[in-house]
C-alpha cells in the first residue's frame, strides 16, 4: 500500500464541516506524527504574519519543513484570512473577544493564601457571623487585587471578578460590604497579629528587622472627619486637609501594623506606640533620618 501525505484545512460548507486539501506533501514527507501539531502551529503563525521567536535548541528539520510549506502555499496564492466558500468568515479563536469575561487566576491564588493562613477559622474565633466570613474573604481579596473603596469593590465583584462564584456567594448589597468592612476594622489588631504569626509559621522566618514610616494623603469633601488635620502634605496639597497612614513592615515585606492617624501626625510622636504594638517583640527598628534627628526620638 502506498501512502501519501497532504496538508488539510477544516472548513464549513453549507453548514457542514469538511476538509479541503491545501497542499500535497508527497510520499516522502518525513516529519514524525508527534510533531504535526507543532508543524501546523508554526505554519499558521507564519501565514498570519506573526514574528517567529528563535529558540536555542531548534529542530532544523522541522524548521525547513515549515519554510517549504509556507513558501509553496504563498506561491499558489493561499490567503489564510480569505472567506470560506459559503461566505462565512473564519472564526479565529485567538481573536475572539468576550465582553463578559471575568478574572479568576488572582482570586484563586489569593483565596488559597487566605486558606493557608487560616483566615476563616480566625474570623470564626472573632465571632463573625457565618454570612460575613466568606464575604470578608471576598472583601480582602478585592483589596488585594483591586484596591479601592467599598463602592469600587462592589463594582469589581459584580462586573469584573469571579470571586463570588468561587466562594458560592450571592451578590451582596453595598451596605453589607460597609458593615463587613467595619467589623474587619474593629478587629484589625487581632487579625494582623494572627496572620503575621501564621505567616512566620508557614514560611519559617525570624522577626529581626522592622521598618516604620508614615505617609499622608489629601482629602476632598466635607471637613468633619475626626482625623482630618492641616499639616505638611507630601503631595504638596496645602489646600486640603490630610489623613496619615502609619505602616510597620518586617524585613520580608509583611505588615506588622497599620494605623490611620490624624493628618498632622509625625514619626517621632507615633514611633513609641508602633513599638508597643509589636506585642513584646524586640526587633531592630529601621526608620528614616527624620525620626532619628528628632530629639524626642532619643532612646528608641
Amino acid at each position: 500500500m502506498r501512502t501519501s501525505f497532504a496538508l488539510l484545512q477544516s472548513v464549513r460548507v453549507e453548514g457542514q464541516s469538511t476538509h479541503r486539501t491545501l497542499l500535497n506533501l508527497g510520499r516522502d514527507f518525513s516529519i514524525p506524527k508527534q510533531d504535526w501539531p507543532e508543524l501546523a502551529k508554526q505554519v499558521t503563525a507564519r501565514l498570519k504574519g506573526q514574528a517567529r521567536i528563535p529558540v536555542q535548541e531548534e529542530d532544523e528539520h522541522l524548521k525547513n519543513a515549515v519554510d517549504d510549506i509556507v513558501k509553496r502555499l504563498l506561491d499558489q496564492g493561499f490567503d489564510i484570512n480569505a472567506k470560506h466558500p459559503d461566505g462565512r468568515d473564519t472564526i479565529l479563536t485567538d481573536k475572539v473577544y468576550n465582553p463578559d469575561a471575568k478574572t479568576v487566576g488572582g482570586e484563586r491564588l489569593a483565596l488559597q493564601a487566605l486558606e493557608l493562613l487560616g483566615m476563616e477559622e480566625l474570623l470564626r474565633e472573632l465571632e463573625f457571623p457565618e454570612n460575613h466570613i466568606k464575604l470578608a474573604c471576598a472583601l480582602i481579596v478585592g483589596r488585594m487585587l483591586c484596591p479601592g473603596s467599598e463602592r469600587r469593590t462592589h463594582k469589581w465583584m459584580a462586573e469584573a471578578s469571579s470571586i463570588l462564584e468561587l466562594l458560592n456567594l450571592q451578590e451582596p448589597s453595598l451596605s453589607m460590604l460597609y458593615r463587613c468592612s467595619d467589623r474587619l476594622h474593629k478587629h484589625r489588631h487581632e487579625i494582623m497579629n494572627r496572620l503575621f504569626g501564621n505567616t512566620k509559621r508557614v514560611l519559617d522566618f525570624d522577626e529581626t528587622i522592622v521598618f516604620y514610616d508614615l505617609t499622608n494623603a489629601f482629602y476632598h469633601g466635607r471637613e468633619k472627619g475626626e482625623l482630618l488635620r492641616r499639616g505638611r502634605s507630601k503631595e504638596k496639597r496645602s489646600d486640603c486637609p490630610l489623613v496619615t497612614l502609619a505602616l510597620t513592615l518586617d524585613a520580608s515585606g509583611f505588615p506588622r501594623g497599620v494605623e490611620i492617624l490624624p493628618g498632622n501626625a509625625s514619626e517621632p510622636a507615633t514611633l513609641q506606640k508602633a513599638i508597643e504594638n509589636l506585642n513584646g517583640a524586640t526587633p531592630t527598628i529601621i526608620m528614616d533620618a527624620g525620626i532619628v534627628r528628632h530629639e524626642g526620638a532619643e532612646g528608641y
